[in-house]
């Protein structure tokens, strides 16, 4: 029997159905979607954005910190300069630390370079560091550091400063303060790159496939 112009059939009835439960799948999707994205985007923020100004002051810290000319640094004048630079510096111990460590250079000397900051938190920051000895890069030897802002100056951190007195001269830092904070590690570098997507349990079911047409 054929149907008049206009008049609902049970095949328009299924297909408007349908349509209505796709939509209110998409409208739920982007719903969710919407809801994560801005929290996702402050977090990362929070996690990499540096003070202007602040890798070159970090970058600064750890050049003075570290390089040496062997028969150019006086440990006398230079530990001072050092210490002011350095995570706890004002500890004795620390001081002492630094003027043996001076004192045993021998060859061209070295650095430890930062560079590209990200800030993980008001006081702290990780760095790409590449270490050089006896005039010799070695960039997969040390390759991340810390610092941390004390008193408005960024500084290079205890951690760092142990690791590579460890890989420069294990025998001096096998005691004093570097030996009693052997698990103080620099913080590992946080991905910038992409933000983690949340997984969100749906509470849809999975949309049926098309009524078939049987109004011909």
């Amino acid at each position: 029997m054929p149907h008049r112009t206009g008049e609902l059939t049970p095949a328009t009835g299924l297909r408007a159905r349908y349509l209505r439960l796709l939509l209110g799948v998409a409208v739920g999707t982007l719903t969710v979607a919407g809801a994560f994205a801005p929290a996702t985007a402050a977090s990362a923020a929070s996690r990499s954005r540096c003070a202007i100004g602040t890798d070159a002051a970090i970058a600064e810290s750890y050049s003075i910190v570290f390089s040496t000319t062997p028969g150019q640094t006086d440990p006398a004048t230079s530990t001072p300069e050092r210490a002011a630079r350095l995570q706890g510096g004002d500890d004795p111990a620390l001081q002492a630390l630094i003027a043996q460590w001076l004192a045993a250079q021998a060859g061209p000397g070295g650095t430890l370079t930062a560079a590209g900051a990200i800030c993980v938190g008001r006081t702290r920051a990780v760095a790409h560091t590449e270490l050089q000895l006896g005039g010799t890069p070695m960039p997969k030897v040390l390759t991340r550091g810390s610092a941390v802002l004390d008193g408005g100056v960024w500084k290079v951190s205890r951690a760092t400063f142990c690791e590579r007195m460890r890989i420069e001269n294990p025998a001096l830092a096998s005691a004093g303060p570097c030996a009693t904070r052997r698990a103080d590690r620099a913080l590992p570098l946080p991905t910038t790159t992409t933000t983690p997507s949340r997984t969100v349990p749906s509470t849809t079911t999975t949309a049926p496939p098309a009524p078939a047409d049987t109004s011909g």
